[in-house]
């Protein structure tokens, strides 16, 4: 078992002289993930009570939901079918710059490779998580940390199937 000191010193020496550029990867690929979605998303939520701040013009609140609505729906696909395989490329990124130093272009390599079968199996991740979380709240929490390693493995094995990655 290592300790935390040997845990300590491994990852200051995996990060010596790389700092700058892991540290670039990760807001690039959070910025290409999505997160500007979940901003917007969040500005035009008419559920919030900021939009006191307009004063006494009138405001269209269908409008405004039918927009949230949408963005909500765009920012989901976008997150399925774009957003988890950028996710599962930053993953590939962090495991292979333990050994080497990869380009950013790694954040990309699946949309190459083996797309589709990315874009099912994280669908898959993220409907057991929400239907166990349906159930109770407590049993959502329990899948989600035993799937927590679901893009892990997915970014180094990402041809295995959905059933083999699961187990």
């Amino acid at each position: 078992m290592w300790t935390r000191e040997e845990l300590k010193q491994n990852a200051k020496n995996t990060l010596r002289g790389k700092y700058w550029t892991i540290l670039g990867v990760s807001v690039l690929a959070g910025i290409l993930q999505g997160s500007f979605f979940t901003i917007i998303t969040e500005m035009v939520n008419p559920t919030h009570t900021y939009l006191t701040v307009l004063g006494n013009y009138a405001i269209d609140v269908n409008g405004l939901i039918r927009l949230w609505i949408i963005i909500t729906i765009i920012s989901w696909l976008y997150s399925i079918f774009l957003g988890h395989t950028i996710l599962i490329g930053a993953y590939k990124y962090f495991i292979l710059s333990i050994k080497e130093n990869p380009s950013t272009s790694t954040l990309f390599d699946f949309f190459k490779t083996s797309y589709w079968n990315i874009v099912k199996v994280t669908f898959f991740y993220q409907i057991k998580i929400v239907l166990w979380t349906l159930c109770f709240i407590v049993p959502g929490i329990i899948k989600a940390y035993e799937y927590c390693m679901v893009p892990y493995i997915l970014a180094e094995h990402p041809k295995m199937e959905s059933t083999e990655v699961f187990e």
